[in-house]
C-alpha cells in the first residue's frame, strides 16, 4: 500500500472553484522580471493571502504560464499543495499528501503542464509529480540529479532578493536586547539598484522571527510573492502560513 496518500485538506480549502489562473488584464505575463514589468520606483504590498495552518519548514512555490502551486507543511506528517493565481490568490482546493516526519519542501519545477515537487530530509531528496489542481500523478520517488538543478539565471532579468537590514539595539541600563530582523526587498539590474528598497511588514511589524528573516521570494510572471508564517495567538502556540504579494509594476 502506498503510504503517501492524497486527500482533500479541509483546513485550507478555498471557496473558489478550480480554474486556470489568468494574469491581470493590464499585465503582460513574463517568465522573468524586467524593468517594464517590475521596474517601478516604489513597490507596493497587498494584503497577505492566508494559506492555512503552519506546521514546520518553509513554503515553496513555482509558476508557469497558467498559474502556480504552493507547497508547505500544515503538520509534521502532511504536505499541502495549493493552486494559486499570479497575485497569490488561492484558486481551487488544496490537496494533502502524507509524508514522514522530518521531510520538508525544497523546491518546485514546472514540467510541461505539470509541476515537480522536491522534498528532502537530512539525508535524502524525493520528488513527486502533481497536476495543476495539486493532485498527485506520480507519488514520491528518489529525486534524480537533474531534478534538483537550479534553473539558469538570465542576464537581462531584474535580480531580486530579501536582505536582513538588522540594526543593533543599544544597551539600556546594562541590559543587552536582541535586535529584531528587518527584511528588505531589493531589486538590481547589472549591479545597479532598481527603485527603492521595500521593508516587508505585516500589521506594522517586520516579518521576522527574532533576528532571523527568510530570503526566499518568487517571481510569478506579474508579481513577487514572499511566503512567511506567523503566530495567530498571543502565546505563540498556533501558526499560520501566508503569502505576501509584492507589486512592482510601473
Amino acid at each position: 500500500m502506498n503510504r503517501f496518500l492524497l486527500a482533500p485538506l479541509g483546513a485550507v480549502v478555498a471557496c473558489a472553484s478550480p480554474h486556470v489562473a489568468a494574469p491581470p488584464l493590464h499585465r503582460v505575463l513574463l517568465p522573468y522580471p524586467t524593468l517594464a514589468s517590475a521596474g517601478a520606483k516604489t513597490c507596493r504590498t497587498d494584503e497577505p493571502v492566508e494559506l492555512g495552518p503552519h506546521g514546520e519548514g518553509n513554503a515553496v512555490l513555482a509558476f508557469d504560464a497558467s498559474g502556480g502551486i504552493v507547497a508547505w507543511k500544515p503538520s509534521r506528517t502532511s504536505l499541502a499543495l495549493q493552486p494559486v493565481a499570479f497575485d497569490g490568490v488561492k484558486s481551487g482546493r488544496a490537496q494533502s499528501v502524507d509524508v514522514p516526519e522530518g521531510v520538508l519542501p525544497d523546491a518546485i519545477r514546472p514540467i510541461g503542464d505539470r509541476f515537480l515537487v522536491l522534498v528532502h530530509d537530512r539525508e535524502r531528496s524525493w520528488s513527486l509529480v502533481i497536476d495543476r489542481s495539486g493532485g498527485v500523478e506520480k507519488p514520491l520517488a528518489p529525486a534524480r540529479a537533474r531534478d534538483v538543478e537550479e534553473p539558469a539565471h538570465r542576464s537581462d532579468a531584474v535580480a531580486f532578493t530579501v536582505i536582513n537590514a538588522i540594526e543593533p539595539v543599544p544597551p539600556s541600563g546594562g541590559t543587552i536586547y536582541e535586535p529584531a530582523g528587518r527584511p528588505i526587498f531589493e531589486r538590481t539590474l547589472d549591479g545597479r539598484r532598481v527603485g527603492d528598497p521595500l521593508a516587508l511588514e505585516w500589521q506594522g511589524n517586520p516579518i521576522a522571527h527574532g533576528f532571523h528573516v527568510e530570503s526566499y521570494v518568487v517571481w510569478t510572471g506579474t508579481h513577487f510573492l514572499y511566503p512567511f508564517w506567523t503566530s495567530t495567538t498571543p502565546i505563540g502556540d498556533k501558526y499560520v502560513e501566508l503569502l505576501l504579494p509584492i507589486d512592482c509594476h510601473p
